[in-house]
């Protein structure tokens, strides 16, 4: 239904003026059902209707012809023999677990990993839950090992350069600002490596803003994690703190937008309205430099970003429930008008 109905409003110039119509009353606060009739000239119950005719008499499609396509190269690796348990707590561990979840994967971890002491998916594993959940004085021996020489491993860098940051806390002035150099220099091979990993890009500009210094490089860095992460509200705020520090007031504010409009992120949505006033305002650079460096809610997820579960399928079950009891109704009298609610689509 998503995408007939999207195949529908771009079929035509009159549909797709109609839809930039809807768009902006709704973006204008019209209650988005009010703002169909209005934009489509149609209630509800009439889209349906429309929708089946236009699938069935005016949906165009076009067929390809391919001569020949190439041949797909198909590879195969081993997996080694501690994926078998290490595996799911390393997908568990980077999907943003809660502090008591967090510390539960560390316990089977620090008993599972040590029986694989020549897996690499083990040790760094168990490298990322010290960091995250336990000591990560504990990790340094193999990470250290693991970057190494050429070594090519990003990951490994990634995690070294955030146990660097986690040691510098507590550190007195001049061993801290050595130890941030220390995770920059490390999460800098690591952008080297896999430019494009958000993660990456993200501790380095951490990096950099906790040592009170920040640089276009830095700037840089949190721009690249969110332009390859744009769903991620920690961030898109650090985005518009960045843009801010860098002059570029217009795009700061659009990006502190995309969170502060989130009615899933109650810790950061407040915080970027907060900071949208301020720039509005009128905001100095040192101020920006402190809220890069301030430390995020303890609610923002850090590691890994996925969707917030439970929230998805709650809504996506009560829609589903939604449809279910509207194609009743259709059933039931076909020439219904539903005026209730649109598709959620």
């Amino acid at each position: 239904r998503a995408w007939l109905l999207t195949h529908y409003i771009l079929s035509s110039p009159d549909n797709r003026r109609r839809f930039a119509a809807y768009l902006a009353a709704a973006a204008a606060g019209q209650p988005p059902v009010a703002a169909w009739k209005t934009a489509f000239a149609m209630t509800p119950g009439q889209l349906d209707q429309a929708l089946w005719r236009y699938r069935l008499r005016d949906l165009q499609a076009m067929k390809l012809v391919f001569k020949s396509l190439p041949a797909a190269e198909i590879s195969f690796q081993a997996l080694p023999a501690s994926a078998r348990s290490i595996q799911l707590l390393r997908t568990a561990l980077r999907a943003c677990p809660d502090a008591a979840y967090g510390h539960s994967l560390l316990t089977r971890l620090r008993a599972e990993a040590p029986k694989f002491p020549d897996s690499d998916l083990a040790q760094l594993t168990l490298a990322r839950a010290e960091i995250e959940w336990g000591d990560p004085n504990a990790a340094l021996p193999y990470l250290t090992r693991a970057t190494a020489g050429a070594s090519t491993d990003a990951e490994a860098f990634v995690l070294l350069g955030r146990a660097d940051i986690a040691l510098a806390a507590g550190l007195e002035e001049r061993a801290r600002q050595a130890r941030l150099e220390q995770a920059m220099q490390a999460l800098g091979r690591a952008s080297v490596l896999d430019p494009a990993a958000p993660e990456t890009g993200w501790w380095f500009y951490r990096a950099v803003a906790l040592s009170g210094r920040m640089s276009e490089d830095g700037a840089a860095a949190i721009l690249s994690a969110w332009r390859g992460a744009p769903d991620v509200d920690l961030y898109a705020l650090h985005a518009g703190l960045a843009l801010a520090w860098l002059g570029r007031t217009d795009e700061a504010i659009a990006a502190l937008r995309t969170v502060a409009d989130n009615p899933r992120d109650p810790a950061l949505a407040p915080m970027a309205q907060g900071w949208i006033g301020r720039l509005n305002a009128g905001v100095d650079k040192a101020a920006l430099v402190a809220g890069m460096g301030a430390a995020p809610p303890a609610d923002a997820g850090q590691t890994q970003w996925t969707l917030a579960g439970a929230d998805i399928f709650a809504a996506v079950k009560a829609a589903a429930d939604a449809q279910d009891a509207n194609d009743a109704l259709s059933t039931a009298d076909p020439q219904s008008d539903q005026d209730s609610q649109l598709p959620d689509n």
